[in-house]
C-alpha cells in the first residue's frame, strides 16, 4: 500500500481520485490508500506535498533490500 503527497497525487493522476488505483516504485505494484491534504513547505523549505508513503518494512524487503530489518528509521 502506498500514500501519497497532495502534488504527488496530481502529477501522477491529475483531477482523478487516486484511491484505489496503483502505481509503481522500482517495478513493484503498490495500491494507493489515500492521500494527504496540503501541508506546503516546512521549515527548512522542503516540499512536504511531493513524497510517497510505504511501510517501512516493505521497503526493508522490497525496495533497498536491507539485510538488516528495523535498521532504517527514515528516509
Amino acid at each position: 500500500v502506498a500514500v501519497l503527497g497532495s502534488i504527488t497525487a496530481k502529477n501522477l493522476f491529475g483531477d482523478e481520485d487516486p484511491v484505489g488505483k496503483s502505481i509503481r516504485i522500482t517495478n513493484r505494484p503498490f495500491q494507493v490508500v489515500g492521500v494527504l491534504m496540503a501541508k506546503g513547505q516546512s521549515l527548512t523549505g522542503r516540499d512536504q506535498d511531493d513524497n510517497v508513503y510505504i511501510p517501512i518494512t516493505t521497503s526493508e524487503r522490497q525496495i533497498t533490500g536491507n539485510q538488516f530489518p528495523g535498521s532504517i528509521r527514515y528516509m
